[in-house]
């Protein structure tokens, strides 16, 4: 089997980092939406100004980068809520 032309190769590679860059961009959104009320977030300037650079960087780095993430920044679709959780030392 031939080698695709280098065109049709840096279009696949091109494809594979926009892919990898929504994916994480859509997690990490939906990680502090979940964390923060709608006002908040909306008004969270610099997670929108730095989360286009993060996604950037992951997007160019090796695919394990992006599993890593993914491990760390789970999919729930629960709000995250506090409870108050009595501890006590020994």
């Amino acid at each position: 089997m031939a080698r695709p032309r280098k065109q049709v190769r840096s279009a696949r590679e091109r494809w594979a980092r926009e892919k990898r860059y929504t994916r994480v961009m859509n997690r990490l959104s939906a990680c502090v939406a979940r964390s923060l009320c709608e006002p908040h977030f909306e008004r969270f300037q610099s997670f929108g100004d730095g989360i286009v650079d993060f996604c950037t960087l992951v997007s160019e780095a090796e695919p394990i980068v992006e599993n890593e993430i993914s491990a760390f920044f789970l999919e729930s679709p629960l709000r995250i809520t506090q409870e108050k959780v009595l501890c006590t030392y020994s």
